[in-house]
């Protein structure tokens, strides 16, 4: 049998060969357990009914105003109402509820205030609705579950004519 005789330098490189080898070995054993790894997720959800129930509720009519007729809700969505306003200072003003009382939290988007005034009626009249603080309405207002936000609605006969 022949002995294999191998200098320094050869030596070296045959170390740097196997230590290449083995990385790769190492490197390909991680590699196929991580592809191999059985992951189990466990879980479980529950889904209940919602409900949606926004509505508009309890006008009331502010004292003083120029009449007394309390404005009517039509479908829950639709408040219509009806004035004779007389004189220069002369008001009708109410407050309506818009009422959540579903099991998820709602959200206004907009209010239509129809019919707006045309520009001969803007010379006499203001008609605003905000909240009853007086602040304005903005949009994406949450209404939680069993809450209400209270609008004032006015319609006024302007002094300064």
């Amino acid at each position: 049998m022949k002995r294999l005789n191998f200098n320094i330098k050869d030596r070296k490189m045959l170390y740097g060969v196997l230590a290449i080898v083995l990385v790769c070995v190492f490197t390909l054993t991680i590699a196929y357990a991580a592809l191999n790894a059985v992951l189990t997720i466990q879980g479980s959800a529950q889904v209940t009914s919602a409900d949606w129930d926004v509505h508009l509720a309890n006008p009331k009519v502010t004292s003083g105003s120029a009449t007394t007729t309390v404005p009517s809700i039509t479908s829950g969505k639709t408040l219509s109402f009806s004035t004779t306003l007389n004189m220069p200072g002369d008001f009708y003003e109410f407050t309506v509820d818009v009422v959540n009382n579903g099991s998820i939290d709602a959200m206004i988007d907009s209010v239509i205030k129809e019919p707006t005034l045309t520009e001969s009626q803007a010379k006499y009249l203001n008609y605003t609705i905000e909240y009853q603080t007086g602040e304005s309405i903005n949009t994406k207002q949450l209404v939680s579950t069993n809450s209400f936000v209270r609008f004032k609605v006015r319609l006024e006969f302007r002094k300064d004519i």
